[in-house]
């Protein structure tokens, strides 16, 4: 799992047809920045095609990853009950002195 929690970043449609991309694709391509997303439109099509900024489509995947693997701990009620005691384990073992320090760990000699 990666870092904290983000909020994701709706997208800023502009919806084109195919034929106004084609003569203004420049244009289009130029607006396709950030988390703004060109629709591409095609009358009696089943499906649009979208045009994304590289860095908003990898943001994208990746918190589509991050919110799988939640899902996937959080769907998985013994590995999720133990995440939970962790925490308070890990104080018992603190108090208990059973914890090093990574320089008693890893130090060196």
């Amino acid at each position: 799992m990666a870092g904290a929690a983000t909020v994701v970043r709706r997208p800023k449609k502009i919806a084109v047809s195919r034929s106004e991309f084609r003569e203004r694709m420049r244009e289009f391509l130029g607006k396709t920045t950030g988390n703004t997303v060109v629709v591409v439109t095609t009358p009696g099509a089943q499906e649009n095609k979208l045009v994304v900024d590289a860095e908003y489509f990898d943001e994208l995947v990746r918190d589509l990853q991050s919110a799988v693997e939640t899902l996937e701990i959080t769907s998985d009620p013994e590995l999720y009950a133990r995440l939970l005691k962790a925490p308070e384990a890990l104080k018992e073992d603190f108090r208990a002195g059973r914890l090093h320090s990574l320089e008693e760990a890893f130090g060196e000699d």
